[in-house]
This record gives C-alpha cells, sequence and structure tokens, in this order.
C-alpha cells in the first residue's frame, strides 16, 4: 500500500491513528491544527474511504484539497460544525499550542458522535527540559530550534529572560536574540502548560479517558543529557513545588465520548 508523500514516521502515524479512531472508510474525521498542505487527510483521502476529512488551523486560509479535503481557517474552539457530526477527531504536534484546552475539549465532545474518539500525541510540552520549543527563522531563511540550538535544560523554568538572551547572544546578534529571548516566554505559539495541567484539563473534560501517558523523544533525550542532573531536579521541585512529569516530552491521549 503506497503513502504519498509521507516519510515513514508519518506512515506510521497514519496507521496508529486509523487504529485508535477505528478506521476511516464511512466517517466524518476532523484534524486539528492540520499543516498547511494538510498531508495527512489527503493520504488518508487517497487510501480510505471517508465521507469528509477536515482540518482546522487558523494560521492557514480555508479551501478545497478535493472532493472530500478540506481545511477551515478557524480556532478550534469555534469549529462552526454541528452537534455530533464528527465520528472522529486527532491532533499531532497541536495541544501544546492550544491556549484554551478545556474549551477545545469541550467542542470536540459536543462535535463528535455518541461513542466517537479523539486521539492527540503532542509535545514538546512546557514543562519538560527542553519545553521553550524555542523555534525561529533569520532574514536568510535559516531555522533554528530545539533541536540545533540546545540551551541548558529547562532554562525557561529555572533562569532569567535576561540569562536565556545572554545564551542567544553567543550565536546570534543582540537585536536578534532580545527578539527571540522574548518570544521564548511572551509567545503566544505555546500555552504553558505543564504536565500535570494537561492531567488536570483531561480528566476535569466530559470525555471518558482510554489512554493518558506521557513519553520520552530518545533522540532529543540524547541532545539533552543534562537533564537528569539530581540538582536540576531538585531545583524543579524547590521552585515549583507540588508539580510533576518534568521528564516527560510529551503526551499521548485517546478520549472517548460517552455514549449516554
Amino acid at each position: 500500500m503506497l503513502y504519498p508523500e509521507l516519510s515513514s514516521d508519518e506512515r506510521s502515524w497514519i496507521e496508529i491513528i486509523g487504529i485508535a479512531l477505528g478506521g476511516f472508510d464511512d466517517k466524518r474525521i476532523l484534524e486539528i491544527g492540520t499543516d498547511f498542505q494538510a498531508r495527512k487527510l489527503q493520504c488518508i483521502a487517497s487510501l480510505f474511504q471517508p465521507k469528509e476529512l477536515i482540518g482546522l488551523n487558523p494560521a492557514f486560509p480555508s479551501r478545497k484539497l478535493g472532493s472530500t479535503v478540506r481545511v477551515e481557517q478557524i480556532y478550534a474552539e469555534h469549529s462552526g460544525l454541528e452537534d455530533t457530526s464528527i465520528d472522529g477527531v486527532f491532533s499531532d504536534c497541536a495541544f501544546e499550542h492550544i491556549k484554551d484546552l478545556p474549551a477545545v475539549l469541550e467542542e470536540m465532545h459536543r462535535v463528535l458522535v455518541p461513542g466517537g474518539l479523539l486521539f492527540s500525541h503532542f509535545g514538546p510540552i512546557w514543562s519538560t527540559s527542553f519545553g521553550h520549543h524555542f523555534w525561529a527563522n533569520d532574514d536568510n531563511g535559516n531555522s533554528y530550534n530545539y533541536h540545533n540550538v540546545l540551551f541548558p535544560p529547562w532554562c525557561h523554568l529555572l533562569m532569567s529572560r535576561e540569562e536565556v538572551e545572554n545564551i542567544l547572544k553567543n550565536h546570534f546578534p543582540a537585536p536578534v536574540a532580545s527578539r527571540w529571548a522574548n518570544n521564548i516566554y511572551t509567545s503566544d505559539e505555546q500555552n504553558q502548560l505543564f504536565f500535570d495541567d494537561y492531567e488536570r484539563i483531561i480528566k476535569a473534560s466530559p470525555f471518558e479517558i482510554i489512554l493518558f501517558k506521557g513519553y520520552d523523544a530518545p533522540a532529543l533525550k540524547a541532545k539533552y543529557p543534562s537533564a537528569y542532573s539530581p540538582k536540576l531536579l531538585l531545583e524543579l521541585k524547590e521552585k515549583y513545588p507540588g508539580r510533576s512529569g518534568f521528564l516527560y516530552d510529551g503526551i499521548t491521549l485517546l478520549l472517548q465520548k460517552r455514549n449516554d
């Protein structure tokens, strides 16, 4: 079976999503935070027989991408979809960006059919060692991010903005370093939720929890080995008493709308 224009990782995720949602055929499926090309949705449309595939992303223009695929430029908490009109919802690397997650979960519960499923896999979350999610482009189109610019683990939680700016000045001009340091702490792109915040929000949602688990990203963990420093972990414990899950890089969850 062919998966057009998809990497091996994306192929794997299509299969996992399909299993989690109980298949795609003859269903209306919604994706939260679809990419510009709606790659996963277009792949699903080419391999299966869904009724309709809808992608939501406020950053991209609304458009049709085939007879069964459309993208809507809208926030997920205001989907505009009818009650009980969606069979399944999935999302990949988007929930860490959603500011009002409780509202999104309420909206997804509203639009799902009874028994409908919501599957999401996302990270890095704010409370992990590289949870600042640093990602920026310079004027020459070069991309810099937490994969290729390595900050001290939990710098965004244990260091000041000025300290982070000084780290950036070792790599970039001062005005750029200042702008990017501000972005780490104030960007609307990150919701700054800790692992236990997600746990609390999910438990308070109207969904039945089938799966909720933290996960590690081994390739990135290898770049941040000092995240296992007892000194850092004790600093986090002291500064954020009662918090947990600092060593989880992200979260995978599967929720179901009850039939009653």
